[in-house]
């Protein structure tokens, strides 16, 4: 069973644990090398991120999710995620995307969800139409992949009306 928690302060062990994977820090933005230290204050600052939480399989953390912001002017809420290698394969990032598309929607956050993902990114692609996003825009949007910034595809999920 996945489910999604706010990330704690004793988080910083298992994320610096897993940022230290090669697939990771290739289509991420986390620093390299990553650290402790850097660990640390992700779970403090979160990065800056709007609302960060942690992917668990039966309670044992196997990834983030997070949505980066919500923009005002066009209703959309910009998330992003990744899995460690041992929470890979498991329906974690699509289940995590379609709990934190239920969040934006119940909370009356936005109208629409979007991930912006490399296209060299199969998995991470694959993830995004599972958990029901489909390409919107394919024009000028690069995202990391190594120390490249290549093409990528905007996913996203649209609502037809907010909640009250």
């Amino acid at each position: 069973m996945i489910s999604i928690r706010p990330i704690a302060a004793d988080d910083h062990g298992w994320i610096y644990q897993a940022c230290q994977d090669p697939e990771i820090q290739r289509f991420t933005l986390v620093p390299r090398p990553y650290t402790m230290e850097h660990a640390n204050e992700f779970v403090i600052s979160k990065a800056g991120d709007f609302m960060v939480w942690a992917i668990q399989k039966f309670k044992e953390p196997i990834g983030v999710i997070s949505i980066h912001d919500v923009c005002d002017k066009t209703e959309v809420a910009s998330i992003g995620y990744w899995v460690a290698p041992w929470g890979r394969r498991l329906g974690g990032a699509s289940s995590a995307i379609e709990l934190v598309t239920d969040y934006v929607k119940k909370n009356a956050l936005a109208r629409e969800v979007q991930a912006t993902i490399a296209d060299t990114n199969e998995g991470s692609r694959r993830s995004c139409m599972r958990a029901g996003l489909s390409i919107s825009n394919q024009l000028g949007a690069t995202c990391p992949d190594g120390e490249l910034q290549v093409k990528a595809s905007v996913f996203s999920i649209r609502f037809s009306t907010l909640l009250s």
